[in-house]
């Protein structure tokens, strides 16, 4: 039914919305020497903000949302250069059509953003088998889901550039973002293989690993299902009043604030389009001020403690 539905969503965008923008033949949609992306998450946040740098400068935008209405206005402004597809990351089956439908419009795809993710917030004690599971069925699997719809295709390219939207959170973890932290890591290790595994065929991999920025993100947090008093005095330290759709108060665990005070996400959006546009980009891109003085103070502590371990080992 649902496949039915998305096939119906293409039927009417060739039938009934290229006649008004022009026609769907990859050489009128796609302009010469500009890019072809797909792009996972984009109602918002870094992904919506990436979409509407990437059609000002004239790139081609498959916009993937898990209701993609919101990007009627883009559309009527951009025409058939972009397409706004349904895709939940948590089903192989729309992944896959919605690969194929990018593919069928525009012809290509020449940079592929794994972007949408979720949160789940809480102690490791109180988290359920289910909180982790949904938690890396989206960050982890979803991304997974995506890298394994996109290669075949960039291999008979042989060209293409994956772009892994990771965090700061994986490279340290933080108290009771555990469930969070735990999929940025996973994504952080199959990104670092895969990009061993496929610059033969031509294929970039890079890990953009933003700081804290403002996005939607920090009101759509889950929580734990098991919550417990036992965790109240630390989590006290980064709870604040701000309502989110759980309808429970936001715990960022580092900060008293639903994140408003954060720098906007156009310094993470310049970072991918940059990164997009170099003939050899870096494999990991950390973004953000704050990250650049955590980060390094945290890797100077772990090589600290190696030596200090190292030393006590050989007593």
């Amino acid at each position: 039914m649902l496949k039915n539905t998305i096939k119906f969503s293409i039927f009417f965008t060739a039938v009934f919305l290229i006649p008004l923008f022009g026609s769907a033949d990859a050489t009128d949609v796609v302009t010469q020497g500009k890019k072809v992306w797909f792009i996972t998450g984009t109602s918002s946040g870094f992904g919506l903000e990436t979409t509407k740098a990437l059609l000002e400068r004239g790139d081609s935008v498959a916009a993937t949302a898990l209701e993609p209405d919101v990007h009627k206005g883009l559309q009527e402004k951009y025409g058939n250069k972009i397409i706004p597809l349904r895709l939940d990351v948590t089903k192989r089956d729309e992944v896959k059509q919605a690969v194929e439908d990018a593919v069928n419009y525009f012809g290509r795809l020449d940079v592929v953003v794994n972007n949408a993710g979720c949160g789940y917030w809480g102690a490791i004690e109180e988290l359920t088998e289910e909180d982790l599971q949904k938690q890396f069925d989206v960050n982890v699997f979803g991304s997974f889901r995506v890298i394994q719809a996109v290669l075949p295709i960039m291999r008979q390219q042989k060209s293409g550039h994956i772009i892994q939207i990771s965090s700061r959170a994986g490279l340290k973890s933080h108290g009771m973002v555990g469930a969070y932290c735990a999929s940025k890591w996973a994504v952080e290790a199959i990104n670092d293989a895969l990009s061993q595994e496929v610059t033969k065929f031509g294929i970039k991999v890079s890990i953009v690993e933003p700081g804290s920025f403002y996005t939607e993100f920090y009101r759509s947090i889950q929580y734990a299902t098991n919550v417990s008093e036992i965790y109240a005095p630390i989590k006290k330290q980064g709870q604040s009043e701000i309502p989110t759709k759980s309808g429970k108060p936001y715990l960022l665990g580092i900060r008293s604030d639903d994140g408003s005070s954060y720098p906007r996400p156009e310094n993470v959006v310049k970072a991918i389009l940059k990164v997009a546009d170099t003939e050899k980009p870096p494999l990991r891109i950390l973004v953000g001020d704050d990250s650049m003085k955590m980060i390094p103070e945290e890797y100077e502590k772990r090589l600290k403690e190696m030596k200090e371990v190292d030393a006590w080992l050989k007593q």
